[in-house]
Order: C-alpha cells, then structure tokens, then sequence
C-alpha cells in the first residue's frame, strides 16, 4: 500500500469509520 496524498473520499473507501 502506497501512503500518499489523496483526496478525502478515498480515505473514506479504505476506512469508512
């Protein structure tokens, strides 16, 4: 997995809390 910037939408897709 590549830890780089991305927008707040794929944050929600790989940890929906």
């Amino acid at each position: 997995m590549n830890f780089e910037p991305k927008p707040p939408q794929l944050y929600q897709l790989l940890s929906p809390i």
